[in-house]
């Protein structure tokens, strides 16, 4: 497997109302039926801060794939499902949106 060289960093607040088991079944079918059928993707991890604070990290081979599928998400019934589970962006500090980070170093 390459080594991803972008990681996505997309922080989100839960949407009043919307429960820890919906998102991970939202999260659960964004994985399976979109993010694992993209070309360049790597792997994701789900992170929790704190109360209704998260952040989904997407890893990826290169730019390109990860545009693409930020491209392709906009799209799918199935990512739009999981995104009206997150708060609109000015409800929250913890919201920059969607960055993209290269990878400069590695270390053990």
């Amino acid at each position: 497997m390459n080594r991803p060289s972008i990681v996505e960093w997309a922080p989100f607040q839960l949407r009043g109302g919307a429960s820890e088991a919906e998102l991970f079944e939202a999260s659960g079918q964004i994985q399976e039926q979109f993010l694992s059928r993209q070309h360049g993707f790597v792997r994701r991890d789900l992170l929790r801060w704190k109360n209704d604070c998260w952040v989904d990290i997407v890893y990826w081979i290169d730019r390109e794939s990860a545009d693409a599928a930020m491209k392709a998400a906009a799209e799918s019934t199935v990512c739009q499902r999981y995104f009206q589970l997150m708060a609109n962006g000015d409800q929250t500090s913890l919201d920059p949106g969607v960055l993209l980070f290269e990878r400069m170093a590695s270390y053990p």
